[in-house]
């Protein structure tokens, strides 16, 4: 593979195709293509790269390592990009504060994760971007310290600003109401969050297994103990209104309280499913051809 930088390429050519290049990892990972963009990712940073654009893309691989649960990982990458911050705009320093601010907190480094949000929201009101991601993850910081009242106040800031992270503030909100054993109210904010979520599959990936969780609580308590009884249910319930609905994936979803690929994932981990939907249509997307 050619580098992109050699002596016939300018410096702003060369931060264009790894934007470019980045844009594309970041369409593969909303599509559950976790490895892809993660290979996209290490590809660019593998080739001669100007410092601010070489920082912006260790930022982006931590955020991904985050978003797999491995924050030991993020942190390295976080270390690689901080060498480099300096030459970074006001975006990608918020991102960086941001990111190192989650992986403190899901590693119980409390005082640490303050630090860094409160850089991230410096950051981010000079960047003029949404700031409902630093509101929602310090409602799960304090949610993690057991602090709820301070955790309903952020995520109620972060719903009331109405912004991009909104699905994931109703993810924080179901949590909270969760830990609180208000499982109704859990329900409501889960079921809102997957309503919403709209082609993201990462997030609706996320808020399913937060909706799995809820669910077996509530089976728990009417005697359901079992997760394999959980999952019969499940399925149970999606072939009947797959049925009363013949085969219309949006409508059995309005039903069940899911978007259509809510549906359509439920029927992937239950293929005796498949016979009672509306034959499939398929949509072939190229990442080559998009690259050409």
């Amino acid at each position: 593979m050619a580098k992109l930088a050699d002596s016939t390429t300018s410096t702003s050519q060369v931060i264009e195709a790894a934007r470019e290049r980045k844009e594309l990892a970041l369409g593969s990972w909303r599509q559950g293509q976790y490895e892809n963009a993660l290979i996209l990712i290490d590809s660019v940073l593998a080739e001669g790269l100007p410092p601010g654009i070489e920082c912006e893309l260790w930022v982006t691989r931590a955020t991904f390592k985050g978003e797999l649960g491995q924050f030991a990982e993020s942190l390295d990458s976080l270390n690689q990009a901080a060498r480099l911050l300096d030459f970074a705009d006001a975006k990608v320093k918020a991102s960086f504060y941001f990111e190192r601010a989650r992986c403190h907190k899901e590693l119980g480094r409390f005082d640490e994760s303050l630090t860094d949000y409160a850089g991230a929201e410096a950051y981010i009101e000079r960047a003029g971007i949404d700031r409902s991601f630093v509101e929602n993850n310090l409602a799960g910081l304090y949610l993690k310290a057991g602090d709820f009242e301070r955790a309903h106040t952020h995520v109620n800031r972060a719903i009331a600003l109405n912004q991009i992270n909104l699905p994931k503030a109703y993810e924080t909100q179901a949590e909270i109401y969760f830990a609180e054993g208000q499982l109704d109210r859990a329900l409501e904010s889960i079921n809102h969050a997957i309503a919403i979520v709209g082609e993201n599959e990462s997030w609706l990936r996320d808020f399913l297994k937060t909706k799995d969780g809820i669910d077996a609580r509530l089976l728990e308590l009417l005697g359901v103990t079992k997760i394999a009884d959980l999952e019969k249910l499940r399925a149970d319930m999606t072939r009947r209104a797959l049925v009363e609905f013949g085969g219309n994936l949006s409508r059995a979803g309005e039903k069940l309280g899911l978007k259509h690929k809510g549906v359509d994932w439920i029927i992937s981990k239950h293929p005796e499913l498949e016979q009672y939907r509306k034959q499939r249509t398929t949509r072939l997307k190229s990442i080559l051809k998009k690259t050409k």
